[in-house]
């Protein structure tokens, strides 16, 4: 069986679905633990583990305006709060978890896509 790339195909948040434009190469991180190594004075080495949180960078969701969803999008950010987040990626696997809008929303009038980036708690697989 072939291994399948490309763009994600949907994500969810707070349950609205957004389609990922087919040109994104979506940096995506589960999260969990981060390793350091620390050196002992005895020549020995201690691993340090670090929880971080998942991320999913570089998003350009499809937006419509008759559903307000750059206001949409912004009343998420604005809350505060770890909201539902489901994301498709091209092979079909499917992760889910809690997360947040961080930094801007910027959006694009001419290709209708609104720039994201989410961070939160680490991302689980979805049975399938």
């Amino acid at each position: 069986m072939a291994n399948v790339a490309g763009s994600l195909k949907t994500i969810a948040i707070k349950s609205r679905l957004f389609a990922v434009a087919g040109d994104v190469d979506a940096k995506f991180n589960l999260g969990g633990r981060e390793n350091e190594i620390q050196t002992n004075g005895d020549n020995t080495v201690c691993v340090v583990q670090t929880v971080m949180a998942s991320d999913i960078g570089g998003l350009k969701l499809r937006i419509d305006d008759k559903r307000r969803d750059q206001e949409f999008l912004t009343s998420v950010r604005d809350s505060g709060d770890l909201v539902p987040v489901v994301v498709t990626k091209a092979s079909g696997l499917t992760y889910s978890g809690k997360m947040q809008i961080i930094g801007k929303i910027e959006t694009s009038t001419k290709d209708q896509t609104a720039e994201i980036q989410l961070s939160g708690e680490p991302l689980k697989l979805e049975q399938q």
